[in-house]
């Protein structure tokens, strides 16, 4: 599957401590689709919904220093209010006929319309700083982290090493950048269980790209990133 277009952050604070993180798909170049991915959507064409994608909204909470609270995450009005549709779709569809055997379940154009909104604000979000801060004369600095990424509603918990460089100087005080280059490599695996049948899914992913900074502040402006995830499965 692959994914172009165009997304947007707000960072709104919360308390002393917490921000709200809102995402929003601005537009959408081209959705394409095969294989696995392709099969996920049933009969749908999805490079029929780029149109449909933009506006899709995601919210978010994190801490000062870029991690992720998910329970207050959950907490938010935006999100609670989402659960409750979903819930609401499932009994909805409690009611209906269900499949005959060996036949793909229906999936509705508002679910996978939700999904790849919901997956593309989640991979492009901008990634966080590196701790410690990158100072001049060295250059460069490596994280590595585990986390749990969600995936098209499945929680993977992943590997990331991640290599942060100065790109280029802000001309605005000592240590001042404006942009910073950065390089991702992941990698993950879980088994799975759905509809009585379980399967062995390994995640790779590889991130590139660049973060603007907006000096007097020290936070984040902007970031492009290429982003290219593989996804095994194996019983």
């Amino acid at each position: 599957m692959s994914i172009t277009g165009e997304a947007e952050y707000s960072f709104e604070p919360m308390d002393d401590t917490h921000l709200k993180v809102v995402g929003r798909v601005v537009a959408v170049e081209a959705v394409t689709s095969d294989g696995v991915m392709k099969e996920q959507f049933g009969d749908m064409d999805v490079e029929t919904l780029i149109g449909e994608l933009a506006g899709q909204t995601s919210y978010w909470v994190i801490d000062l220093k870029g991690e992720d609270d998910d329970e207050m995450a959950k907490a938010l009005p935006e999100n609670v209010a989402k659960a409750a549709e979903v819930k609401a779709r499932a009994a909805a569809k409690e009611g209906e006929e269900k499949p005959a055997e060996g036949e793909k379940p229906k999936v509705s154009k508002e679910t996978v319309v939700t999904a790849l909104g919901s997956q593309f604000l989640d991979l492009a979000r901008p990634p966080e700083f590196p701790v410690p801060s990158l100072v001049f004369g060295d250059p460069t600095k490596t994280m590595t982290e585990e986390k749990d990424i969600n995936l098209f509603g499945q929680e993977i918990p992943m590997e990331f090493e991640k290599a942060y460089s100065i790109t280029a100087p802000a001309g605005e005080g000592d240590g001042a950048i404006s942009s910073l280059a950065i390089e991702v490599v992941a990698s993950g695996a879980k088994e799975m269980s759905q509809g009585g049948q379980s399967a062995f899914v390994a995640v790779d992913q590889e991130v590139s790209g660049t973060i603007e900074v907006e000096p007097s502040m020290a936070i984040p402006r902007a970031s492009k990133l290429d982003i290219l995830m593989t996804i095994s499965f194996g019983v």
